[in-house]
């Protein structure tokens, strides 16, 4: 099983995630979350790298089960230094 955090979502039902390891993009489509979850950006997962069935050559996530979610630390412009 591969992780990786999710970097883009689509209101169409499908997400790209990060790999962990190699920092290469996977594609997820939502029949392939566990319990039908809509993913979130910035969401953990594992998953199967499989062959992509409508893109020979190509290849997708399966079995992808939600981890958690990452907190991200946000920066405002002004960091208080005058």
């Amino acid at each position: 099983m591969s992780e990786g955090i999710v970097t883009f979502v689509s209101s169409k039902g499908w997400f790209f995630a990060e790999h962990s390891e190699d920092h290469s993009s996977v594609f997820i489509h939502q029949k392939s979350v566990e319990n039908g979850r809509y993913l979130r950006v910035g969401d953990r997962v594992s998953f199967e790298v499989v062959p992509s069935i409508k893109h020979p050559g190509n290849t997708m996530a399966a079995n992808v089960k939600f981890l958690g979610h990452i907190i991200t630390r946000q920066v405002s412009g002004n960091d208080g230094a005058r």
